[in-house]
């Protein structure tokens, strides 16, 4: 016993390590002549340590879960299943994806449950797990380029070359830091939450010996990080969760609030020190026309939230199924340009001086391949109604609600320090949420909400009693 539960030990934190990682075994797709990330087939390296914390798991000694919440998961995954059952998404492989994805991330975090493993612990190893990609962002940003490494799962990012996210001045494009991520936006929310996470842990301090100085130091990578993230969306989500942590830390004693000063001042000075020393890109980046790439990124944003609209429009019951909006908005694509074609044509008959080159099919294959990737909408609750139409939106909000009705039923419980931590995570993830898609979307943001969902839920379970939801 003894045995297997060091086994268990070690393979939770092996996951916790290597979840965010990128490094998989993929079959590519394709989607309108561009790389369509959801419908790749993917096994990734830390799906192995996840899956022996699970097994593990089985052999540990566990409580089982309030019988409200097994009753309502029971019920959110079957609507969900059946949702996804009637929109028959096609191709299948993008919604199968996500449901293993899924599964995979929601019987880890129900093990650590169950086992009782140690918020703190949980949340030390999250935050150690983190600062490999801090200095591979700080190491990107200082020499502008991404290396290439299958090893690590990481592609090769220049700035000079189209596509790759760089803020762009009149000195030239400066590329933003990616670390071992998909996307600089990725790193910036892992970073934002890493940030609070380290913040919350470290008061109280630490009783490991070297181990405030060591989170002290951490707290300053991840702040670099985040700034080379140039993500507005990240900075946004670590002011908001920082300032409502502090608020409700500290407001009720402002003289102990002098002890933990420090603890806050130096990620803040920190920041503000880059950002006067990187003005330029940072006012850049502020302004949203400062520059072509700018607009063009929220021309791009606000063109996904109309094609959301658009698609749920199309199966507003039961959705499109999970991750598989894209292919349906280039079949709605495909389809206006054809009638678009139909009507020059007409327009041709109509007036004998049309050019006799004209090409109906023709203009239909020149005008899918300049239409660009496609992405899903910017906003991960628009998304949920387009992949689960409304049906399976109000099971999701239902479950949201009902963990919300948990939640102010104990809140007298809960202690300052959880609450200090429940807050800023809870208003961090909405923001996130709001502003981009990854956090439903891509194995990297999925694994993010699911540790955070797993340190709220963990707070939230070590108050309750067996009646639980009754």
């Amino acid at each position: 016993m003894a045995l297997n539960r060091r086994a268990f030990e070690l393979a939770w934190r092996l996951a916790i390590l290597t979840l965010p990682w990128q490094t998989r075994i993929f079959w590519d797709a394709n989607l309108v002549g561009w790389p369509w990330e959801q419908g790749r087939i993917s096994i990734y390296v830390s799906w192995l340590p996840l899956l022996a914390t699970v097994i593990l798991g089985l052999f540990q000694p566990k409580r089982p879960l309030p019988l409200a919440l097994r009753r309502n998961i029971f019920w959110l995954v079957a609507a969900l299943g059946a949702c996804t059952v009637v929109a028959a998404p096609s191709p299948a492989t993008a919604a199968m994806q996500w449901w293993v994805q899924m599964m995979l991330l929601a019987a880890f975090c129900i093990t650590l449950l169950r086992t009782q493993v140690q918020i703190r612990k949980v949340a030390l190893w999250f935050v150690i797990s983190l600062v490999p990609h801090a200095i591979l962002a700080i190491v990107q940003s200082a020499s502008q380029m991404v290396w290439a490494s299958k090893w690590l799962g990481m592609a090769a990012q220049n700035p000079t070359d189209l596509g790759v996210s760089v803020v762009q001045t009149a000195t030239g494009r400066f590329l933003r830091a990616y670390g071992g991520f998909p996307h600089p936006n990725i790193l910036g929310g892992w970073m934002a939450f890493g940030l609070l996470i380290a913040t919350w842990i470290t008061v109280p301090p630490l009783k490991i010996r070297g181990g405030q100085g060591a989170l002290w130091l951490t707290k300053g990578l991840l702040t670099f990080a985040l700034f080379y993230s140039f993500s507005r969306s990240a900075w946004l989500a670590a002011a908001m969760g920082l300032a409502l942590f502090v608020i409700l830390n500290e407001m009720k004693d402002l003289i102990e609030a002098r002890k933990h000063a420090l603890n806050y001042l130096v990620p803040v000075v920190l920041f503000i020190s880059l950002a006067i020393i990187h003005h330029d890109l940072v006012f850049t980046r502020l302004d949203a026309g400062a520059s072509r790439l700018e607009r063009k990124s929220v021309a791009t944003r606000l063109q996904t939230l109309r094609d959301g609209a658009y698609l749920f429009k199309t199966a507003p019951l039961f959705g499109t199924g999970p991750n598989s909006e894209l292919p349906v908005l280039a079949s709605l694509k495909e389809q206006w340009i054809k009638e678009d074609s139909i009507r020059i044509t007409a327009l041709g008959q109509l007036f004998p001086g049309h050019p006799d080159s004209w090409n109906a099919d023709e203009y239909v294959r020149s005008r899918m391949a300049a239409i660009g990737p496609l992405e899903p909408p910017h906003m991960v609750w628009l998304l949920i109604l387009v992949n689960f139409g409304t049906v399976g939106a109000l099971f999701i909000f239902g479950f949201g609600l009902f963990l919300l009705r948990q939640v102010f039923d104990k809140w007298s419980a809960f202690s300052l320090h959880d609450r200090s931590l429940f807050i800023p995570l809870l208003s961090v993830l909405l923001i996130v949420g709001f502003l981009d898609h990854y956090s439903w979307s891509l194995w990297s943001g999925q694994v993010l909400s699911a540790i955070i969902l797993f340190l709220m839920l963990h707070i939230l379970d070590s108050h309750q009693t067996d009646e639980f939801g009754a």
